[in-house]
């Protein structure tokens, strides 16, 4: 039914009007279709409240009659400006009239306070004057007009619950009290769902007296009530939704329900209420359980009896493993436990299964049936945000679209991470307003500071939940069509360059290729050092480590070597290369001259620890970094080999601070012969002494002197103790001056 509105005391006038100012506010902060009418209404309201103010003071009150008068005119030329008036301007117009005829009535100009009161009831017939606030006069002579404007209808129907309409205005739901409504002939109209609907377009309303109807509406329809077990099953008629059943079973209906079923377990009807006549399709759906159909047949408009239905459970199980372990499971982004772990009751369907740890994450579709145990294991990947293009702005916007097309396209060929295009607004946003141009040293400005790009790289890292950040940059170019990638670890503040011609077919495949190749922490080894001389055909053998396969074979100091599996070598360097072709393992065939004799020794490669290569311009130190934090993890039998390389690669990259704070103290190699204890202590030396620490230095190299047999690049490397001797005495060279 229609609310009855009252003027609002004179006293609370004030906060209502702050709260009508407050939403006029906030409704404009949307910049839409209703811009105009929030604008008109934040300005009358402000009228207003100046008209209430000369309203208010008895010795004035008569100057409002034209301020309010202003505001009634406006909100008319804005109807006439074919506009429909928002409720809060009619609710500020309604105001206006009724203060101004008031303030009309005690003027003494009655006839102008009767057409303002006729004007609202009108717009509103259920208005009604606050009689504790306004002169009784007032209020008999409002009422005065009102019988002459107002008539009364009540409606009562069988069934009740029917809509009731006069002239095209809802004044409520049957069965109601008599409601104002403007007299003269009207037209009624009552509807309710499943019932012929009731129309009079001549129903005379006469002024004070209350006309009624009481109505008997003939049903069109049939009603279905369903029960089901459980409750909370979704509805579907001819399939569209209609509801969701709900609720326990009424006591009173529990004894009439069949064998076959727990009564504690089922819901309340649900009532299809006004099903038309003939043949319907009833769907109940609910997650986790296998959905029913059936046909229905409404022949006549009648209750039909209630459809008791049972769903059954539809899951499945799924077991998931990860390498690492302790990985956290997320299904369809719900948190489900650690790995490894076993998931009992996994709805039949398609879900997203998601598989996350601090080095990466395994993502998958999966489908699983009914009744179906599953079993995944989740090879944890890292995974690389590519950031949006960045351009120089001579570069034209197709070259941009093109590039930005293609590496989309190459980079999902990438198997050996998960590739993620975050959204170019939400990367601005956690740069803090910047674009992704802050990583691309050629267009960095004075603010991207070291400490600032690492910060920046470890938050898209955490917020994006990525390992590794690719930036592509197309510099301004006249002749080629080349594009920067810049790769970067999270946490690291120095990219990867790597420029490739985006014409070139075969270059992004080239790229995707070097970021799948696996970082190689192991080579071949012989255990043999040797010297390229002027006076013999061959290198000749400087040193063979007692515990190496060239020893065990026989090889020893001074032979020269003259040929690998019938290939001559010239030179040591040429030597090593042919070796580290070889794979560990294999068998292999040296020969070489002693003492004026030739001869051939077969033996089998070993395998020796390997470091990333220095100062190598087509070497990704990055991408290493990415490749060494997982198999830290992945492979803890390496993890020692994998920190100290990581080490090396941030001191390739300059970054001597992380390499020192997060790798190189915390490797543990063994007192050894080749790469060990004293590689570390060399390399740890090293940083420091870039970083200007030059007394923590050489006690570093001092250590590094003691073991003879350590060795750089691998256990064939040149030897630690001869260089750390060196950098001692340039230290030594450098106090004395």
């Amino acid at each position: 039914m229609f609310t009855t509105t009252r003027r609002k005391p004179l006293s609370i006038f004030a906060s209502w009007l702050s709260l009508v100012l407050l939403a006029v506010v906030a409704q404009s902060q949307v910049r839409d279709g209703r811009l105009l009418a929030d604008e008109l209404a934040l300005r009358l309201a402000q009228q207003l409240a100046e008209a209430q103010e000369l309203f208010d003071d008895p010795q004035r009150q008569s100057q409002s009659i034209e301020f309010l008068g202003r505001i009634i005119d406006e909100v008319d030329e804005y109807r006439r400006a074919g506009n429909e008036a928002p409720a809060d301007i009619q609710e500020i117009e309604q105001r206006a009239l009724e203060l101004r005829a008031q303030a009309f009535f005690n003027a003494g100009q009655l006839q102008g306070a009767a057409d303002d009161f006729r004007q609202i009831l009108l717009d509103n017939p259920r208005y009604s004057l606050d009689s504790d606030t306004i002169s009784p006069k007032i209020i008999d002579f409002f009422e005065d007009q009102k019988k002459q404007l107002i008539g009364y209808i009540a409606v009562s129907t069988e069934p009740a619950g029917a809509r009731v309409e006069v002239n095209g205005n809802f004044v409520g739901i049957t069965n109601f009290f008599p409601i104002e409504v403007h007299t003269g002939i009207a037209r009624v109209e009552v509807t309710l769902a499943g019932h012929e609907g009731y129309v009079d377009d001549s129903l005379r309303i006469e002024p004070g007296e209350i006309t009624t109807l009481d109505l008997v509406l003939t049903r069109t329809s049939a009603r279905l009530p369903i029960i089901t077990d459980p409750p909370g099953v979704e509805v579907l008629v001819d399939g569209e939704p209609a509801g969701v059943t709900s609720g326990a079973l009424p006591p009173d209906l529990r004894s009439f329900m069949p064998a076959g079923f727990d009564p504690s377990r089922l819901s309340a009807p649900f009532e299809l209420d006004a099903l038309p006549l003939g043949r319907h399709e009833i769907e109940l759906r609910l997650d986790c359980y296998r959905s029913v159909k059936f046909p229905f047949e409404a022949a006549e408009p009648r209750d039909y009896t209630a459809q008791i239905v049972k769903l059954e459970e539809s899951i499945g199980r799924i077991s998931v493993t990860s390498n690492p372990s302790d990985a956290r499971v997320f299904l369809d982004g719900e948190l489900r436990g650690n790995t490894p772990v076993d998931l009992d009751r996994v709805c039949a369907g398609e879900h997203r299964l998601e598989v996350k740890h601090a080095t990466g994450k395994y993502v998958e579709d999966i489908s699983v049936g009914a009744d179906e145990s599953l079993s995944f294991e989740c090879p944890i990947r890292p995974t690389l945000a590519v950031l949006d293009v960045v351009a120089d702005e001579s570069v034209p916007a197709r070259d941009v679209a093109e590039i930005r097309e293609r590496l989309a396209s190459e980079l999902r060929q990438l198997q050996a991470m998960n590739v993620l295009f975050p959204e170019a607004g939400r990367v601005r946003n956690l740069l803090g307003d910047r674009d992704p141009a802050v990583f691309v040293p050629a267009k960095a400005t004075p603010e991207a500071s070291v400490d600032a790009r690492r910060e920046w790289s470890e938050k898209l890292g955490q917020e994006l939940e990525v390992e590794a950040i690719l930036i592509p940059y197309v510099p301004a170019q006249r002749l080629t069509k080349d594009v920067v990638l810049h790769f970067l670890a999270v946490g690291s503040v120095t990219p990867d360059r790597y420029t490739l011609n985006y014409l070139d077919r075969e270059a992004l495949p080239a790229f995707v290729k070097k970021l799948s190749t696996p970082t190689k922490l192991f080579g071949s080894w012989i255990g043999v050092n040797a010297i390229d001389t002027r006076v013999r055909p061959g290198p000749t053998v400087l040193s063979v480590d007692s515990t190496g396969p060239a020893a065990v074979a026989g090889i020893q100091i001074g032979d020269v070597l003259l040929e690998v599996d019938g290939t001559p070598v010239a030179f040591a360097r040429e030597f090593l290369d042919r070796i580290h072709v070889v794979e560990p393992g294999s068998r292999i065939e040296l020969t070489v001259s002693r003492a004026g004799v030739t001869e051939s020794v077969p033996f089998e490669v070993g395998t020796t620890p390997l470091e990333v290569p220095v100062k190598d311009a087509d070497f990704l130190y990055n991408k290493a970094i990415i490749d060494l934090r997982h198999r830290m993890v992945v492979e803890p039998e390496i993890e020692n080999l994998a920190r100290l390389n990581a080490g090396l690669c941030f001191m390739q990259l300059e970054d001597y601070e992380t390499a020192l704070k997060e790798y190189l103290p915390r490797v543990t190699l063994p007192e050894s012969p080749g790469i060990s204890l004293g590689t570390v202590q060399y390399y740890t030396a090293l940083a420091y002494l870039r970083l200007g620490e030059r007394e923590e230095a050489a006690r570093l190299f001092a250590q590094a002197m003691a073991h003879e047999q350590a060795t750089l690049l691998s256990n064939d490397g040149p030897r630690v103790a001869p260089l750390a001797q060196r950098r001692l005495r340039e230290l030594a060279s450098e106090s004395a001056r």
